[in-house]
């Protein structure tokens, strides 16, 4: 009887350790639920995210679209309308300044070309010639900026001289003041026609 009461109590208390602890109907109930609910919205999302490549992988190949690049500098294309206006001004600044070259006022016409917009010139024309790189007048811009720089420059150059007291030949500073005049309006009809043109893309190759 000792031998069997001991038995009893073992075996008791195994079935009451936590150890043993055997999971109820309603827990794995709930755990399978659980479990089934994120293993179907994973599936939905998985779907979903494959439905939305393979549909734009069938649409470019269907529909033959490829991804395109613009030719110019998109930015300074954007811009070289307001560039343009600026340059014009400068044009419109440049006339205002005939009456110092005609009263040989050197030092007057020197500070007037240093005062926007013609202080800003380069940066307007250099926007102007990036936009229309991909155009048929790419490289007129280009030499229309060449000349103009010169001429100007060289009238710079000698007002700089003229305000020092140095003496000026009869006319040169004339000519060189109606030479930048007539380098800029040419540069100006070509940007025209550059920036008429609208952004010219290609379909990139792969």
């Amino acid at each position: 009887m000792k031998f069997v009461s001991i038995a009893c109590l073992v075996s008791v208390a195994t079935a009451f350790s936590p150890v043993n602890v055997v999971p109820t109907a309603t827990t794995s109930r709930m755990t399978l639920r659980a479990t089934s609910s994120s293993a179907s919205e994973t599936s939905r999302r998985q779907l979903f995210t494959n439905l939305i490549v393979q549909g734009g992988i069938v649409a470019t190949t269907t529909l033959g679209v490829s991804p395109m690049v613009a030719n110019a500098d998109v930015t300074n294309k954007i811009a070289s309308s307001s560039a343009l206006r600026n340059v014009k001004r400068s044009i419109k600044q440049l006339d205002t300044l005939e009456l110092y070259v005609v009263n040989n006022e050197y030092l007057e016409l020197k500070q007037a070309i240093r005062v926007a917009p013609i202080a800003e010139i380069r940066k307007n024309c250099n926007t102007l010639i990036k936009g229309g790189e991909d155009g048929p007048d790419a490289e007129k811009l280009v030499e229309g900026y060449n000349t103009f720089i010169k001429a100007l420059e060289s009238l710079d150059g000698t007002a700089s001289l003229g305000s020092r007291g140095r003496t000026i030949p009869e006319g040169q500073f004339s000519e060189q003041y109606k030479a930048t005049v007539a380098a800029l309006s040419d540069f100006v009809k070509v940007a025209e026609d550059s920036v008429a043109i609208p952004v010219q893309y290609s379909a990139e190759s792969s």
